[in-house]
């Protein structure tokens, strides 16, 4: 195939100076597949990475227990891939290293809860048990 054929090739792609400005202008998006790309909705969920031990540090030092809840629940998560319809078990342990009481991670858990995120079995003076809704 000769390469001046070739309708996706670099070399023999063109846009006018009109459409490059409204690129620009943000008058036209870009597509694939029919959706447009670049942008999102608040149906979409956006993934990024944050380092485990940067997330803790950050909580130690804001004193935001929340942050540290969530980040324990993700990497609990994450490291028990195979069965993840089933709950989690969040101790104490974690948190007491980092300074914060059982009645903070409970309040972290509590506003986890309020908003969705996850659902939690309260059990009398027992580990909770934590399955994570959303991701």
């Amino acid at each position: 195939m000769n390469p001046n054929d070739d309708p996706f090739a670099p070399e023999n792609i063109t846009l006018t100076a009109e459409q490059i400005a409204a690129i620009r202008a943000g008058q036209i998006g870009l597509e694939k597949n029919g959706k447009e790309i670049g942008r999102t909705t608040s149906s979409q969920h956006i993934w990024c990475a944050f380092k485990y031990q940067q997330q803790l540090k950050l909580a130690q030092e804001t004193r935001c227990a929340v942050i540290a809840v969530q980040a324990e629940l993700y990497r609990l998560w994450f490291k028990a891939y195979e069965r993840r319809a089933k709950p989690i078990a969040l101790g104490n342990q974690i948190f007491a290293s980092l300074g914060f009481s059982h009645h903070e991670k409970k309040r972290a858990l509590e506003i986890l809860e309020a908003i969705g995120s996850i659902k939690v079995e309260w059990r009398a003076k027992r580990t909770p048990l934590v399955t994570i809704l959303r991701l």
